[in-house]
């Protein structure tokens, strides 16, 4: 038998854990909640709450493992920023694209902006969706957090 492979254990997991919170964020993305509410909300047996549960446990889950992966690597990936041949920065217009994307959808998420145009419609989430009242960026959301809250009024 043959000696247990970290890097290959942590690269399945990491593979799976991608795997579920693609499915697990589309269907809370996706899934609107039954018009008739005399039931519960089930995809696949599971509740929302569930579902949101899971979602937010298998992020944790790649948060981890993407630490662990990016220790392992480390060599491999500081090859990507350094290139020690030439002693200067290597892939700095990729490095720069990957930060802008990252930076439009924070700021996309921030501004309550969901994707598609699609998210708005359920209402779900702190700042109450698309044509709520309460959405135009991280303010409105502050006051709708607030009104829940009962503090403010």
């Amino acid at each position: 038998m043959s000696k247990f492979n970290v890097r290959g254990f942590i690269a399945f997991l990491l593979s799976f854990a991608f795997l579920l919170i693609v499915i697990s964020g589309l269907i809370l993305w996706l899934a609107t909640p039954p018009r008739d509410l005399s039931g519960p909300w089930l995809i696949f047996g599971m509740t929302r709450g569930a579902w949101k549960h899971l979602h937010i446990w298998i992020g944790l889950t790649m948060l981890v493992v993407g630490v662990i992966h990016l220790i392992l690597n480390w060599s491999i990936y500081w090859c990507y920023l350094w290139n020690r041949t030439n002693r200067r920065p290597n892939m700095i217009w990729e490095l720069l694209l990957a930060l802008l994307i990252a930076a439009l959808i924070v700021g996309s998420a921030l501004w309550e902006h969901p994707p598609g145009g699609l998210g708005g419609r359920h209402g779900s989430g702190p700042g109450g969706g698309a044509g709520s009242g309460h959405g135009g960026g991280p303010h409105g959301q502050q006051k709708q957090l607030r009104l829940r809250g009962g503090h403010g009024q």
